[in-house]
């Protein structure tokens, strides 16, 4: 009799066990989608594939700044188009002129400049501003050494130095006048320190020239600098992720099958259909967070939540709430391959937090 419980206590604890393990699968599955870094502008660049650059060199300022700025955008044509010889008179360029300076720098990778049906890329340009020059000193100690003699010489080297800034500010539209995204980014506010040539002589020093030199290079890194910081926001991005599948979820309230499957479709559905992606990747977010709530949960199951919230809040551009999915998983002990995983994510959490500093998501 005896022998036959120990058989049947045995029995059922193998039932036990292998229901156990059974109830706690998790399946790592790799998912490719394709997202927009400015999730604003997701559904709207799907179907414009045109732009036109506008620049606006005035943006109500008086009229000699005004000329200023339009000496400068006459300048950095020219030289574009192999022409130094520019006038040192300013002079009011044509909006076309203008708009020709911004087309030379500008360029939306993935859309044809055409002015049908078309995004329109509004650049601001303020007035370039710099403090007063300075004439900077800088004493030099030099070893000679010639005949069996060695002597040392001092001498002084002048040059003028200042701060400036040349502030931009871009906006992107639709055709109706929509906002899509108004970028103005901090470093192009930041103050920069210029510094001429060294000379010999203070006289020599030529602050005009310095201020038209650093005005003149001003512009044209910025516009360049614009150009890249635009084209980062507006991508159209490639990624492999991962998504958890937990099978048989013993949870309370929580259908996890229903959230994978609505984060699987939601990414499918990132390029297609941004409003219904949108909808079911909260739906996701949702559920797996619900479930993260629930008492004593498997270590490896609380683990695999977060990294599915994680891929579910980067897809929608929610850094912010990634951000945070990152810190709790750093309360669990990781594996090399889940440690690799949360690093690579973090990385480009960062990534694309430094590169949407001063765009204005809409």
């Amino acid at each position: 009799m005896a022998k036959r419980i120990t058989s049947g206590f045995l029995f059922g604890l193998v039932v036990l066990l292998s229901l156990s393990s059974y109830a706690q699968k998790i399946s790592a599955n790799k998912i490719t989608y394709n997202y927009y870094r400015q999730p604003a502008a997701a559904a709207i660049l799907k179907s414009i594939r045109n732009y036109q650059v506008i620049m606006d060199n005035n943006a109500g300022m008086p009229e000699e700044m005004a000329d200023a700025n339009s000496h400068v955008i006459g300048l950095l044509i020219s030289r574009a188009n192999n022409n130094i010889k520019v006038s040192d008179e300013p002079e009011q360029l044509t909006a076309d002129a203008t708009n020709e300076l911004a087309d030379i720098y500008v360029k939306l990778k993935g859309h044809k400049r055409n002015v049908n049906y078309a995004l329109k890329v509004v650049i601001t340009l303020y007035t370039f501003e710099h403090s007063r020059p300075n004439i900077v000193t800088d004493r030099h100690t030099e070893l000679n050494v010639g005949s069996g003699n060695s002597y040392t010489y001092e001498y002084l080297h002048y040059y003028g130095e200042f701060s400036y800034r040349y502030p931009l500010e871009v906006g992107v539209f639709t055709p109706d006048g929509q906002k899509v995204l108004i970028f103005s980014a901090i470093s192009l506010s930041d103050y920069k320190v210029y510094q001429g040539y060294p000379k010999t002589n203070p006289s020599e020093i030529d602050n005009k020239m310095l201020l038209e030199n650093a005005r003149d290079k001003a512009l044209h890194d910025n516009l360049n600098q614009i150009s890249k910081q635009l084209n980062y926001a507006l991508a159209n991005v490639k990624r492999v992720g991962t998504l958890y599948q937990i099978e048989n979820w013993s949870g309370a309230n929580t259908n996890l099958n229903k959230a994978y499957n609505e984060a699987t479709a939601g990414l499918r559905l990132l390029q297609q259909n941004y409003s219904t992606a949108k909808m079911k990747l909260n739906e996701a977010d949702s559920l797996f967070t619900a479930a993260l709530r629930e008492r004593n949960m498997d270590t490896g199951i609380a683990k695999a939540l977060c990294f599915n919230l994680l891929e579910v809040n980067f897809a929608m551009g929610d850094l912010s709430r990634a951000a945070l999915v990152l810190n709790k998983l750093d309360s669990y002990a990781l594996s090399d391959e889940e440690r690799k995983a949360k690093n690579d994510l973090d990385l480009l959490i960062i990534d694309r937090k430094t590169h949407q500093q001063g765009i204005q998501q809409l």
